[in-house]
């Protein structure tokens, strides 16, 4: 990843398109994003596909569990698989697959050896045992350790918090820390890269919130509006 920071990723949706859809990342690709995140779940014939949960059937409008219902269903109502997205994209931009599952950690890695998928993928999503999880199946790949598992620390003590999280990013082998912006703190930022860590904030939509992360000096910014992030990341420079 050559770009200056912060990198731009395109969260699933950008530019008011539909979420985890090819529209959605050839949108994300044509903003100029350096990275675009899609959402991984799986089917309940094991088909790794792109949904956030809940999905939701288009005709009749009723929730259900991704995994709870077959692939050739979730086709029908306009969800792609992985597998398909990673054969069309064939590692020309970096994609941040955001782990919804735990049960999806071992299939994803089959399929990424399986199509040879060998750079530009990122996880995320991931809680530490998730991320332990991912190292022992493949060391290879670019891990960022979520922080709401340790959020409730931050109604005691935002330094322990940034503590904890940092320690148990290097203690599980994470590149970095994937936060809710509304969370991160330069103390936290200073920190994690004293100590080899990216940090990475979500979902940051308004322009002052664009601003106060580059000032902060993040690695990475998730975005609906990768554009708008670019020219202010361009000014800024």
């Amino acid at each position: 990843m050559k770009a200056l920071k912060p990198l731009i990723t395109a969260h699933s949706g950008c530019n008011d398109t539909e979420d985890n859809s090819f529209e959605h990342i050839y949108s994300a690709i044509n903003s100029s994003a350096d990275i675009i995140e899609v959402d991984i779940d799986m089917s309940k014939d094991k088909v790794l596909v792109l949904s956030h949960d809940p999905f939701i059937y288009k005709n009749s409008g009723h929730f259900e569990k991704t995994s709870n219902v077959i692939n050739n269903i979730l086709r029908k109502n306009g969800v792609i698989s992985l597998e398909e997205v990673l054969k069309d994209i064939n590692m020309k931009i970096h994609l941040n697959l955001d782990l919804k599952s735990e049960d999806v950690i071992e299939p994803v890695i089959t399929l990424l050896k399986k199509l040879n998928y060998t750079e530009k993928i990122i996880f995320s999503g991931c809680s530490s045992s998730w991320v332990m999880k991912l190292r022992e199946l493949d060391d290879n790949y670019a891990i960022f350790l979520n922080s709401q598992e340790f959020e409730y620390l931050t109604k005691e003590d935002i330094s322990i918090f940034n503590k904890t999280l940092i320690k148990i990013a290097i203690k599980t082998g994470a590149i970095g820390i994937n936060i809710n912006y509304k969370l991160c703190n330069e103390n936290l930022v200073y920190n994690a890269h004293l100590n080899g860590l990216f940090v990475q904030v979500w979902t940051v939509d308004r322009k002052e919130d664009m601003k106060k992360m580059i000032r902060m000096n993040v690695d990475g910014i998730t975005t609906h509006y990768p554009s708008l992030l670019k020219l202010l990341k361009e000014v800024d420079e």
